[in-house]
């Protein structure tokens, strides 16, 4: 199985997170959004995309979340329902299942991607350790899942770390 490898840094403030290859090729910018029910523009090699999220179910201390990345012709590439209290988020990419597993780590972000059955296929990982200003990021995960979706993924558990 081929591997896709994206470094991923963001300066501080409300600055984008911008996606290299490991030889430094840019391929993908994601903008934060500055309100909160702005979608978050994504742009792969010149192409559009967008995270949507809006509330799916309100409990009364946390909300569980739906996520969609849209394609610029509105076609759902990938989506989930995330439950802030648990570890584990089912992601559907395409018409295949993925599981992403937060794992224990002091202060920075871990990942890990599995398949429906639990195998590991992937991670994401904060490579830069306790920094308050330019951040490092690490994703590993199937090529065939393509970079808009490993940036979806991304985009995940930054969210879930960080929020």
């Amino acid at each position: 199985m081929h591997k896709l490898s994206l470094l991923v840094s963001v300066n501080s403030g409300l600055s984008p997170y911008i996606a290299t290859t490991p030889s430094g090729k840019p391929v993908a910018v994601l903008e934060r959004n500055t309100w909160p029910k702005q979608p978050l523009r994504l742009e792969v090699d010149g192409r559009a995309h967008r995270i949507l999220h809006e509330v799916a179910s309100h409990h009364f201390l946390l909300n569980n979340f739906r996520y969609a990345l849209v394609d610029d012709l509105g076609v759902t590439l990938a989506s989930c329902i995330a439950a802030p209290a648990t570890r584990t988020t089912e992601v559907r990419i395409g018409d295949a299942d993925y599981r992403l597993v937060r794992r224990k780590r002091w202060w920075s972000m871990h990942f890990v991607l599995q398949d429906a059955h639990g195998r590991p296929l992937g991670q994401i990982i904060e490579t830069t350790g306790i920094s308050l200003w330019r951040r490092k990021f690490r994703v590993d995960a199937p090529a065939d899942i393509g970079v808009p979706a490993a940036m979806f993924l991304f985009f995940l558990a930054a969210t879930f770390t960080f929020r």
